[in-house]
């Protein structure tokens, strides 16, 4: 009988359920035997993916940088050296293809597909470098995340969809620093593709193509640039220039509506509210870039600067407590982390800042922990009466 492998926590809940059904004859004799003999405890898989994935993403960076860096290697010409790491692609492309497909060592296919992104990244730096094309040109770096995703999705390999985002994520990053006015419009620009990825990770949790694994980066990606961008806007000094709509802005907000329209009316129907929160705290960002008030010539913050703080707080703290929940409820820990680690930068950042002229440091750190114990009280009562709801019928 073939068995999974499945975290310890989730065994120890499933011998337990599965007693608790044997004592309710629920179970045919000898059935609870039977099941929990098809699992057994996957950590140490869990420690050697994680060791794998470690490594393979070292192994990527150090291969990434030795080429940016244009290591001068005596007797070794440019053409040679990008056959050699051309090769090495290919070999990792092959090494990942031929894992996948033998179950013994499966566990290695994730990391030698992430690592042959790496290395793919690092030939089209490697042949840039031949041809004499600086190695920061930012269109290597989207050349490196078009070649990254279609690798991924055409492999169907999560872990190669990892290092594709990232660098996709830093190509846009930088264009968007080059190309942005000012950063009203850079943070604006960061807000858009929140709703945008967001309706990725729907689209891709639907059950007739369900690609769980798939859906968790672009969330991740949404959840990030969310806290960024809104926790920005609560910098009312460095957005003091408020925000002009160009051509370019207003096509991205109106790709950013159709990316979510699409994403409600196609993608999965529970993941519905995220694309709608998505959406709503990129339009929020959006009009507080737009009403931000001047700052006072005198330094004192004035009525409408003070209830701008307060407002733009107010929606980054909605946002991060949004992914802290989604994190629970996913089962997704690094959304959760993220969320606290945000709010744990916001608070220090604010206590020095002008919320520090309206809340002192201990009333800032009350009225947080105020905001979040009530939110759990709340969530708590309406997880309850949803199960009181669904016992009654």
């Amino acid at each position: 009988m073939a068995t999974d492998r499945i975290p310890a926590r989730r065994l120890e809940w499933l011998e337990a359920e599965l007693a608790r059904w044997e004592e309710q004859g629920l179970l045919a004799p000898g059935g609870r035997e039977r099941i929990a003999g098809g699992y057994v405890a996957g950590t140490r898989l869990r420690i050697v993916g994680l060791l794998l994935g470690l490594g393979a993403a070292l192994l990527g960076a150090g291969l990434i940088w030795l080429v940016a860096a244009n290591v001068e290697i005596d007797e070794v010409g440019p053409v040679a050296r990008f056959t050699a790491v051309a090769l090495l692609w290919l070999a990792l492309v092959a090494l990942g293809e031929a894992t996948a497909r033998t179950e013994r060592f499966d566990i290695v296919a994730g990391p030698a597909r992430a690592l042959a992104v790496l290395a793919y990244g690092g030939a089209i730096f490697q042949a840039a470098q031949s041809l004499q094309v600086p190695a920061y040109e930012p269109l290597l770096v989207a050349a490196w995340a078009l070649g990254g995703l279609l690798y991924a999705y055409a492999t169907g390999s999560a872990a190669a969809l990892v290092p594709a985002i990232v660098a996709g994520a830093c190509w846009y990053a930088f264009a968007l620093a080059d190309r942005a006015e000012d950063v009203s419009a850079f943070v604006a620009g960061l807000a858009i593709p929140v709703p945008i990825c967001l309706a990725a990770a729907a689209m891709h949790s639907r059950r007739a193509t369900a690609m769980p694994g798939f859906a968790r980066p672009w969330r991740a990606l949404a959840a990030l640039a969310g806290l960024v961008a809104l926790f920005t806007v609560t910098l009312s000094d460095a957005v003091d220039g408020g925000l002009t709509v160009t051509s370019p802005l207003g096509l991205g907000m109106a790709a950013a509506v159709a990316a979510a329209i699409t994403g409600v009316a196609l993608g999965a129907p529970e993941r519905r509210d995220e694309i709608l929160a998505g959406t709503a705290a990129a339009g929020l960002a959006l009009v507080l870039l737009a009403v931000v008030p001047a700052d006072p010539a005198g330094g004192t913050p004035t009525g409408a600067q003070s209830a701008y703080t307060i407002a733009a707080a107010l929606v980054f703290l909605a946002w991060a407590i949004a992914v802290a929940v989604a994190g629970a409820a996913r089962d997704a820990p690094g959304l959760t982390n993220l969320a606290f680690a945000a709010l744990l930068v916001f608070v220090a950042v604010q206590s020095f800042g002008l919320i520090a002229e309206i809340f002192s440091g201990a009333a800032l750190l009350l009225a947080v922990g105020a905001l979040l114990v009530g939110l759990g009280l709340a969530l708590d009562r309406g997880r309850r009466r949803l199960l009181g709801e669904g016992h009654a019928t």
